[in-house]
């Protein structure tokens, strides 16, 4: 990386008080769906492969298998990450977010009505473009 420039030692030593081990960490669940993303490309390819080479093959081959620990990955790392936030009083992404379901609604943190806030949203534009019943 010749084009970089490298921070003074001052700058340095103050961003390394700054930051703990525990920021620069990265958390399970991530390292979780990088596997999974892996694991759907490598798996992903090799079953194309596989099927212009041997033809129909079953559910259980290795690239199928590949595949399907993608799901399970992902699964295990969004599903602790969901509970976890939604459940937990003191999670970190509670914190940062806020409240994750509308108590009026009972819709999530983006509900129409939220989102109708947020913009600025009038009367006259609902009436314009009135939301078909569900």
């Amino acid at each position: 990386m010749s084009g970089t420039l490298p921070l003074p030692a001052s700058l340095q030593s103050r961003a390394a008080e700054r930051v703990s081990a525990k920021t620069l960490a990265i958390p399970w669940y991530i390292w979780c769906n990088v596997l999974a993303v892996a694991s759907s490309v490598v798996g992903g390819v090799w079953d194309i492969s596989w099927h212009e080479s041997v033809g129909r093959d079953t559910f259980w081959t290795p690239a199928h298998l590949l595949i399907q620990l993608c799901g399970i990955l992902s699964g295990f790392g969004c599903g602790y990450l969901i509970l976890s936030t939604t459940l937990r009083k003191a999670a970190p992404l509670r914190r940062e977010y806020g409240r994750t379901v509308d108590k009026v609604t009972g819709l999530g943190k983006f509900s129409l009505s939220q989102r109708r806030q947020r913009s600025g949203q009038t009367l006259a534009a609902d009436a314009a473009h009135p939301v078909a019943p569900a």
